[in-house]
């Protein structure tokens, strides 16, 4: 779109726009993307290095995930410097995909250390963990 290679400075929408982001992404891209839109952002990008990236996504990566070890191995998210995450777990064989959203501000009101990757480890963990235990499926 914009003619070449762009940097961006994260996610910044309202918690209802990020939710029906969510939706879309958990849905396989559906009302967002085409399927091979969809595949190919998804996709991992850095086969054979230890952080798995995707086209402006993050990948569930083996060892130091920001989001720890709740998530399958095809999840992907993104995360943003003031501690907002939206992470999404790909439905599979005809299940529903499922997506976490933490919006924080860790930078207010000062950017002093707060251990806040733990934070975020133990929202998405729990989060998933509640999810895993209200599944009907």
């Amino acid at each position: 779109v914009l003619g070449g290679v762009c940097g961006h400075a994260g996610l910044f929408a309202t918690l209802a726009d990020v939710d029906r982001l969510g939706r879309a992404l958990a849905a396989g891209g559906e009302g967002l993307l085409s399927t091979p839109g969809f595949a190919r952002m998804t996709a991992c990008h850095t086969e054979g290095l230890p952080l798995r990236r995707c086209l402006g996504w993050q990948g569930q990566d083996a060892v130091g995930s920001p989001v720890g070890t709740a998530m399958g191995p095809s999840s992907y998210g993104h995360t943003g410097f003031t501690g907002t995450s939206l992470w999404v777990e790909p439905g599979v064989n005809g299940a529903d995909g499922r997506y976490y959203v933490l919006l924080t501000n860790r930078v207010h009101p000062s950017r002093e250390p707060r251990r806040f990757p733990a934070v975020r480890r133990a929202f998405h963990h729990h989060a998933a963990a509640l999810a895993c235990a209200s599944d009907t499926r």
